[in-house]
């Protein structure tokens, strides 16, 4: 890459954990800096390994998919796990043999391109430097939050990690385990002793990991979600989790996007509302108050309304399946106009639709150039954006 740009630390605060004084989370942007293209190939190949292992969440739909289809035992314990700076916590070392143990045992890999991967990882590792307050700093330990592959990297690490400590004990007390990279719940059907004291022996590790917990014979929160046990069953149940530091921060209804993009944000909200709630009553009390927030934020009440409607032609469970990938080919693809959203952008497409069959009926052109291109809006930048570039 031809002048590469320099890292820079910067800080997110994390007001859910506390609104008074809230931690930073430091994030270096890497953004084409000298390892960025070479975080992005190896994140491609980590990313098959990552979505194999036993205990991997794609997302809180999958938590809901796994977690509902447990019939719970009397005195069951819902718990959940953090890890403590993960990311910043990995030894190299540790972090590529466990890499490398995932690469050995793919046998469709040839050993020059395994023996290439873990080069470029041990590059990107020991090139973890960045920029912050006027000084050159160098990442010994761990791995920089903002690299393309630390997400990919981290979860191969504590797969690793469980597959030594955690699998043996599956099948006892310990009958689920999932993780969303650092975030882990878990189902205990054992006394609170014993779990407290499988916590406290997965803690004394030589990973350098330290996890703290929460548990709770009633709810838990992990992800987005808030997980309770049915009163009147034996199993749990789902709905949205809004953190006491929630905002209504959705987009105004006045912002400078698409018009149809934003038509569709509610009925969006709300679709994510039902796939969460498995209670009709805890839905509609959910939507109410989610409709409310739209109204604050310029929504009209038409708008919010017949999305409401159209959710109520759609079945749940619909919502929880997986979705799989379409096969688009290329004819099917076709020619895409992209540009960034602007109040005229409405008027290129009908600029394009009007004359486009000038294109068609061009002697040179005619019989190679495609239907009328697909019209695509990227988000215009912000005030935010445009003062910092």
């Amino acid at each position: 890459m031809k002048n590469p740009k320099i890292p820079v630390l910067y800080s997110l605060l994390k007001i859910h954990k506390d609104i008074k004084n809230p931690p930073g989370r430091p994030i270096v942007s890497g953004i084409n800096s000298i390892s960025c293209n070479i975080s992005e190939y190896v994140d491609k190949i980590l990313q098959k390994y990552v979505v194999s292992l036993p205990s991997y969440l794609k997302d809180s739909t999958q938590v809901i998919r796994d977690l509902q289809k447990v019939q719970l035992k009397q005195g069951t314990f819902l718990c959940t796990l953090d890890v403590k700076s993960l990311y910043t916590s990995i030894q190299h070392e540790l972090g590529i043999r466990a890499v490398s143990h995932y690469l050995e045992k793919d046998h469709d890999m040839p050993t020059n391109q395994k023996e290439f991967i873990i080069e470029a990882i041990s590059y990107i590792l020991n090139h973890n430097y960045f920029w912050f307050e006027d000084r050159y700093y160098l990442q010994i330990w761990g791995t920089a939050m903002g690299t393309r592959f630390a997400p990919s990297y981290a979860n191969l690490f504590l797969g690793h990690w469980e597959q030594q400590n955690i699998t043996p004990k599956l099948g006892g007390d310990l009958v689920l385990w999932r993780s969303f990279i650092d975030d882990i719940v878990f189902l205990w059907q054992g006394s609170e002793v014993e779990m407290l004291k499988f916590v406290n022996d997965i803690n004394k590790n030589d990973q350098n990991l330290e996890l703290t917990s929460t548990y709770s014979q009633e709810t838990i929160n992990f992800l987005d979600l808030e997980i309770r046990k049915n009163k009147n069953s034996d199993f749990l149940d789902f709905k949205t989790y809004f953190k006491k530091v929630d905002v209504c921060n959705y987009v105004l209804s006045t912002s400078n996007h698409n018009p149809t993009w934003l038509k569709n944000i509610p009925y969006g909200q709300f679709c994510r509302l039902k796939k969460n709630c498995s209670n009709p009553i805890e839905l509609e009390n959910q939507l109410n108050h989610v409709s409310e927030r739209f109204k604050q934020r310029g929504y009209k009440n038409k708008l919010i309304q017949k999305a409401r409607k159209q959710l109520t032609k759609i079945d749940r469970t619909d919502l929880l399946k997986e979705k799989m990938k379409k096969q688009i080919t290329n004819k099917q693809l076709g020619l895409s106009f992209i540009t960034s959203y602007t109040p005229g952008a409405q008027e290129i497409k009908r600029i394009l639709n009007r004359h486009w069959n000038i294109l068609e009926e061009d002697e040179l052109l005619k019989g190679k150039i495609p239907q009328k291109p697909k019209v695509i809006y990227k988000r215009a930048n912000n005030l935010s954006q445009m003062m910092s570039a």
